[in-house]
């Protein structure tokens, strides 16, 4: 897969391979993975994007090689794309709905 072509599709690979790697205890290989795809949404995506909270939770959940903080930071990731969605109907947070 080229990553340059479809960088986002790349980093999902990279993910799932990271999660089958942990699996199989290939802990220093699923580790780089996790760390190629961290690297990969944030350059593509910025690094307040919900898909690096994702990767950050993953990697936590995985591997105990993951960066100091991972959680914490994908929480705060979290709550600020929360604080960010746009307000419904009657000022309520939409849930993924278009606000007419």
């Amino acid at each position: 897969m080229d990553k340059t072509k479809d960088p986002l599709a790349y980093g999902e690979t990279l993910s799932a391979l990271a999660i089958l790697r942990a699996a199989l205890m290939e802990t220093d290989e699923a580790t780089m993975l996790f760390k190629s795809c961290l690297q990969l949404r944030e350059s593509v995506l910025g690094a307040d994007h919900p898909a690096v909270a994702t990767t950050l939770e993953k990697w936590a959940k995985h591997l105990p090689t993951a960066p100091d903080g991972a959680l914490e930071r994908a929480r705060r990731i979290r709550v600020r794309a929360e604080a960010q969605k746009p307000l419904g109907l009657h000022g309520r947070k939409a849930a993924g709905e278009p606000v007419p």
